[in-house]
């Protein structure tokens, strides 16, 4: 089965090796891959598809990682625990359609992840109130959470991320549960919050866009907001 494997320095993006190929080649491509780490560019790296090779990759260089994307639900919970608690210098992370055992291991994690700027996560309907709490008590330096398509995250997520959180600068959320007051409590407790937007939420909508929008307007007029 092929897999779609990319990785991208960030210093030039147009750049990437695609797994997908021979195990000949598979292996050519991977020692690239390592030399160039070793020479300390720092990198993204992208899982699709989880296969033995890239599971190599990401135990032996996760320190060298500068942002991972991960897009599979094949990863194991130990595994996705293992990469994040090599990743030393991981700045940026986005999970989409992770498996439920990846939101469990957040639970167990006995590290933080104090360089971890940057967090989004997306189509992961085992993600829960408690589980978001767990993971933003290891974030204390997030800069930007981005929440789509997280139906079960309510004002108690909201809450405890603005307890963990206070440095955010910029939050997304659609499609999760949340109301004007779980907003409230994030401007109240993230004084530095400059970006929110915010996008079919149906709760918000039940309560109406407008006055949130006008309690907005009026009491943070520093905030740049979008409200659908």
């Amino acid at each position: 089965m092929g897999c779609s494997l990319r990785y991208v320095p960030v210093c030039n993006p147009d750049i990437s090796f695609d797994y997908c190929k021979t195990t000949a080649q598979e292996k050519t491509e991977f020692q690239k891959l390592t030399r160039l780490l070793e020479e300390g560019e720092k990198t993204s790296f992208t899982i699709t598809h989880t296969f033995q090779m890239s599971k190599k990759f990401l135990t032996q260089m996760c320190p060298k990682l500068n942002t991972l994307l991960i897009a599979s639900n094949s990863l194991t919970g130990e595994e996705f625990k293992a990469i994040l608690k090599n990743a030393s210098q991981l700045h940026e992370l986005q999970i989409s359609y992770g498996s439920d055992s990846i939101f469990e291991s957040i639970d167990k994690m006995n590290f933080e992840l104090p360089h971890l700027l940057a967090l989004d996560i997306q189509y992961n309907y085992g993600l829960t109130d408690k589980r978001i709490s767990s993971l933003t008590k290891k974030t204390p330096n997030l800069l930007q959470l981005t929440l789509r398509f997280t139906n079960h995250i309510t004002d108690v997520g909201l809450e405890n991320i603005a307890e963990h959180c206070q440095n955010l600068i910029s939050l997304e959320l659609e499609k999760c549960e949340v109301t004007h007051s779980g907003i409230l409590t994030v401007l109240q407790k993230c004084p530095n919050l400059v970006s929110l937007t915010i996008e079919h939420c149906p709760r918000i909508r039940d309560e109406g866009l407008e006055p949130l929008y006008l309690k907005l307007s009026e009491d943070f007029p520093h905030l740049g907001f979008l409200l659908h």
